[in-house]
C-alpha cells in the first residue's frame, strides 16, 4: 500500500472497493477533516435511474460525534446520497475510523457490482461473452473485498484488448519494422507504449503503471490488489470506450454512403 496515497472524496465514495484501508498522519490529516463531515455532489450512477447522475451527499450525524477531541473516537461514520433527478433515488457509505489503521470502507448501498453490472453492459458490443462475463465478475469480487482474484480478471481482458490492439499495428509495415521484434518479449508497460497510435493516449502516457501485470499479482497482498483495481480497471474502459466510439462511427459512415449510393442510383 502506498503509505503516501490519500484518497479524494469522490474515490472514498465510489472509487473505493470495500476494506479499502488507509492510515491517517499530519500530512493527510487536512483531507481527513475534509471528508468527515462531507455534504457536497457527487458524481456517480444511478442504477435506478440507469444512467450517469449527479448526487447530493449528506453527512449523517445520527449516532456520530465528531467533537470529540480524537477523530477516531467516532468509530463509525454514515453518509446517504440523493439522486438530482429523483431524491427518492439514493445511495448510502459507512466508514470506520481508527487510530492505528486509519479510514476503511464498510458499507456501500448500491454495491459497486450492482452499479457497475448496469454500466457494464454497454461493452458488450465490443466485448466477447466470456471476457464480459469476467469483467461482470472482477467487479463482483472486488465489491467483497477480493483483490487478488479480480485482478486475474482484469489482466485477461487487458491482455486481450492489448492483443488485439496488436493485431490492428501489424498491419502497418512501418510499425511491424520499428517494435514487431521486440513485441514478443517486452514487458506489457513497454508493450502499451508502442502501441501508442492503437490505444487511448491516457493509458500510453500512464503505461508505466501497467508493470504489475509483467511481474503478476501472486507478489502483492489483498490490499495492494485491492488499491490498483480501480486504476487497471479505468485503463480498460478507455479502451473499451474507444473502440465503441470507433464503431460507432464506422457505422454512421456506412449509413451515410448507403444513403449517398441511393441518392446517385436515383438520380440517373
Amino acid at each position: 500500500m502506498d503509505e503516501e496515497y490519500f484518497p479524494t472524496n469522490q474515490e472514498f465514495f465510489i472509487g473505493l472497493p470495500l476494506y479499502s484501508c488507509y492510515k491517517v498522519n499530519e500530512e493527510n490529516f487536512p483531507k481527513l477533516k475534509e471528508f468527515i463531515g462531507y455534504d457536497g455532489p457527487l458524481d456517480t450512477y444511478c442504477v435506478q435511474c440507469a444512467r450517469e447522475s449527479v448526487f447530493n451527499v449528506q453527512f449523517l450525524p445520527v449516532g456520530n460525534n465528531l467533537y470529540k477531541s480524537n477523530w477516531a473516537d467516532s468509530r463509525y461514520i454514515h453518509f446517504i446520497a440523493y439522486c438530482s433527478r429523483d431524491r427518492e433515488h439514493t445511495a448510502s457509505y459507512s466508514f470506520k475510523l481508527d487510530d492505528e489503521e486509519g479510514v476503511t470502507k464498510v458499507g456501500q448501498y448500491p454495491s459497486m457490482a450492482d452499479a457497475d453490472g448496469v454500466k457494464l453492459k454497454k461493452y458488450r458490443s465490443v466485448l466477447d461473452k466470456e471476457l464480459h462475463s469476467g469483467f461482470s465478475k472482477a467487479v463482483g469480487l472486488v465489491s467483497h473485498g477480493v483483490g487478488a482474484g479480480a485482478l486475474v480478471y482484469l489482466r485477461r481482458i487487458f491482455e486481450s484488448l492489448i492483443e488485439g490492439a496488436h493485431a490492428e499495428a501489424k498491419k502497418d509495415s512501418d510499425w511491424v519494422k520499428l517494435h514487431e521484434a521486440e513485441y514478443a518479449a517486452g514487458r506489457v508497460a513497454d508493450r502499451v507504449k508502442s502501441l501508442k497510435n492503437y490505444l487511448p493516449s491516457y493509458l500510453v502516457d500512464h503505461h508505466t503503471m501497467y508493470g504489475v501485470l509483467s511481474s503478476g499479482v501472486h507478489n502483492m497482498s489483498e490490499q495492494e490488489c485491492l488499491e490498483l483495481f480501480p486504476t487497471l480497471k479505468i485503463g480498460i474502459e478507455l479502451i473499451l470506450d474507444q473502440k465503441i466510439q470507433k464503431k460507432e462511427e464506422a457505422e454512421k459512415v456506412a449509413a451515410l454512403q448507403k444513403m449517398l449510393s441511393g441518392k446517385a442510383s436515383g438520380s440517373r
